[in-house]
């Protein structure tokens, strides 16, 4: 079948065919515009800033077809660069605007769930004509469900203030920041690999899956990352970022308080971590402008977490739920009611500790609402007799020994075989044991991150030890400091031991090794200051950038 044309003669910049408003707040607007049945566009118009942010949505028709745009707008100035892509200075019907074209077209395939299938090649044959005057060209093959996703801005800027800001990046700007596997940041047009037809994507394709879905968590990053660089550098764009990531998250929070994930399975669960981070982003967002929209959203967001992510134990404390996959008990090695909990519920302790520190700035914001302050104290008892739990001492003494010594990098081919049949050894013994005497806690401090599904679970002893030192920063616990206390004197033995070039190679989790001696030395111990700068550096050298959050995180750095 041969290739054909087609030409849509409205104004790609400018055109506003068939208006739908979709929302409205504060300034604020969501609206689409439908071109015809194949193609739209979607655009959020930050009012009072005179900004609009555009996704041109085409979809496939029948066999392959090259697509043209244009616009009557007048061409002034042109950029590139590779730091922004290209950036124009237009006039239209007498008023001069800043267009920004981000290097971010691409090609997607949705499901019904809005999540994107994660092929390889997600290329989309797209070329931004300028001269005189501006074309848009692209081609979609036809391939049943393609869709064509084009991003711009469009500013009302007659000083051209915001193409200095655009163009010219200083050191802060250039410098990488990154967060485990998830976040990548080497330049702040690199938002656009995440924010996709108005959502905060996580970047990420699970191995057998391979969608992604939109991700509170990415954008709570995102959100802390640009509100940096608007401190550091002063910029308006940035603080514009911020509000669209803030708008982008609450307008995928379902009336009844969900945002769904369905990164594991073809089903839709939440995630609690990813949940939560929306609403950290939410009441952060309340406390940068004060407006009701984000606290009522934020409410919404934790109702929902206390109907399906929160249950009560059999002495009438809480915990909170890793996800909603936990009602149905799918992925545990072993089933557990220890404490009078639902055999599904893994008592993972990350998203128990994070719930807290939500539970704890809702009930500072609202305090006239006690309900959070109620669960907050509640979820504190199970989180403390979680952590005394610790049975069979003599035995885990063992083990930890065991394990510890079984962590040494094996150098032969010969001794790789070895190592790995005993730490398969190693763990069965230790699912045993751990089925008769389950405990998170273990001799020397080693706390793991849940009891039925994972097991030394290496890398979350970052994720643990950095949410106790949130939580400790919000409510400095006299019960809780020995835990963290341990648990960071045995971390830091082993990274000695192992090597942090040996960590960071094994997991991305130990870039936030970073945040954890920021927190450890500002709210706990001084550190030798050489340490940290020791750590800051191995960090970079081997991972090419820093971590954002010890940069940009008010949970880590606070207020």
């Amino acid at each position: 079948m041969g290739s054909h044309s087609k030409v849509y003669p409205t104004d790609i910049f400018f055109g506003k065919e068939n208006e739908e408003r979709i929302f409205a707040s504060n300034g604020f607007e969501r609206v689409e515009y439908a071109f015809d049945e194949f193609c739209s566009q979607l655009v959020d118009v930050h009012v009072k800033q005179g900004v609009r942010i555009h996704s041109l949505r085409v979809c496939a028709e029948e066999g392959p077809t090259h697509i043209k745009f244009s616009s009557a707008a007048s061409v002034l100035k042109v950029f590139h660069g590779n730091e922004f892509g290209t950036l124009l200075t237009v006039q239209y019907e007498k008023r001069k605007y800043t267009v920004w074209l981000p290097a971010a077209c691409a090609k997607f395939h949705f499901d019904q769930s809005q999540r994107i299938s994660a092929p390889e090649d997600s290329f989309l044959p797209c070329h931004w004509e300028v001269n005189s005057g501006i074309q848009l060209q692209l081609f979609l093959s036809g391939m049943p469900g393609e869709r064509a996703i084009v991003p711009f801005v469009i500013i009302e800027d007659a000083c051209e203030e915001f193409v200095g800001e655009i163009t010219s990046l200083n050191s802060v700007e250039r410098r990488v920041y990154r967060k485990t596997d998830w976040f990548y940041a080497s330049k702040p047009s690199d938002i656009w690999t995440y924010l996709v037809n108005g959502s905060l994507y996580d970047p990420r394709g699970h191995k057998d899956l391979k969608k992604r879905f939109k991700c509170q968590q990415c954008a709570f990053a995102w959100w802390s990352y640009f509100g940096f660089l608007y401190h550091e550098t002063g910029k308006k764009l940035y603080d514009i970022i911020q509000n669209v990531i803030a708008y982008s998250v609450v307008l995928d929070l379902s009336p009844k308080g969900e945002w769904g994930h369905g990164f594991w399975t073809d089903e839709i669960e939440t995630h609690a971590r990813f949940h939560l981070d929306g609403i950290h982003l939410l009441i952060s967002q309340y406390e940068k402008t004060g407006e009701s929209l984000w606290i009522e959203a934020a409410e919404r967001g934790i109702t929902f977490v206390s109907e399906h992510l929160m249950e009560q134990l059999d002495d009438g404390s809480l915990w909170f739920l890793h996800d909603t996959n936990e009602h149905m008990d799918k992925h545990a090695h072993f089933h557990s009611i220890l404490f009078g909990k639902s055999p599904g519920n893994s008592l993972c302790l990350n998203t128990h500790v994070q719930a807290l520190t939500v539970l704890n700035r809702l009930s500072h914001v609202i305090p006239q609402e006690t309900r959070y302050a109620e669960w907050s104290e509640k979820g504190l008892r199970a989180l403390q007799r979680v952590l005394e739990h610790q049975p069979a001492e003599a035995l885990y003494k063992i083990f930890i020994v065991m394990w510890v010594k079984s962590r040494k990098k094996p150098r032969s081919k010969v001794e790789v075989v070895a190592h790995a049949v005993k730490v398969r050894s190693i763990r069965k013994v230790f699912w045993a044991l751990r089925r008769k005497y389950p405990r998170l806690v273990y001799p020397g401090g080693w706390i793991d991150r849940d009891l039925t599904i994972s097991c030394f679970s290496e890398e979350y002893q970052i994720t643990n030890l950095k949410d106790f030192l949130t939580l400790y920063q919000q409510m400095p616990l006299s019960w809780l400091l020995p835990y963290i206390k341990n648990n960071f004197n045995f971390l830091r033995k082993f990274l000695f031991q192992f090597g942090l070039t040996n960590a960071l190679e094994s997991s991305p989790y130990y870039i936030e090794f970073m945040d954890v001696l920021y927190m450890y030395d500002k709210y706990i111990e001084k550190i030798d200051p050489e340490e940290i700068q020791r750590t800051k550096e191995t960090i970079r050298r081997q991972t090419g950038g820093y971590s954002v959050d010890y940069f940009a995180s008010e949970l880590v750095r606070g207020k």
